[in-house]
């Protein structure tokens, strides 16, 4: 796994998406480079293989059960709709 990196600009690059705790979530560079910090093609399935991976390495074992309850009431949708339009507009 990996934590949050992104800081600070690169020169061109354009923010499309902030958030309160990572405020570079999505870019852009020109009309050819986009890139996102979260992973959009994330499900609440998705998230839970990764609860059961990261435990013990990012957060105590005991710790898991509760972070599962806590995400299973996240409404992963944006994340996906953002990826949908993504293709919609790229696609060919």
């Amino acid at each position: 796994g990996h934590h949050e990196a992104v800081r600070e600009l690169a020169p061109g690059m354009q923010v499309l998406l902030a958030g309160d705790d990572t405020p570079i979530q999505m870019v852009r560079v020109g009309e050819a480079a986009w890139a996102t910090q979260f992973h959009p093609e994330m499900d609440l399935e998705g998230v839970n293989v990764r609860i059961d991976q990261y435990a013990g390495r990012y957060y105590p074992v005991e710790k898991a059960e509760a972070i599962r309850a806590q995400v299973a009431t996240v409404d992963t949708d944006p994340s996906r709709v953002i990826l949908r339009n993504f293709v919609r507009r790229f696609q060919r």
